[in-house]
């Protein structure tokens, strides 16, 4: 798990626009994906987890597609 502080920087067209503590990197997040009563300056905790069991899930399914896929192509 990775943990991420950033300040809102501004709000344009629907996107806040974080900058990352310390770095001041920019990461443009929908506004629809940050708390309804955000504004300017608020400081965000952001948590990033890899969803092993979901990867490894839709490789699994994107494999089933492929095999029907080939299957099909063989029995023409």
């Amino acid at each position: 798990m990775k943990k991420i502080t950033a300040t809102l920087d501004r709000i344009e067209g629907g996107v806040g626009v974080l900058l990352t503590n310390p770095e001041a990197q920019i990461i443009n997040i929908p506004l629809k994906f940050l708390p309804n009563d955000i504004k300017e300056g608020d400081i965000l905790c952001l948590t990033i987890n890899l969803e092993s069991e979901q990867t490894l899930a839709e490789k699994q399914q994107a494999k089933e597609i492929l095999n029907e896929i080939l299957k099909s192509e063989e029995e023409k």
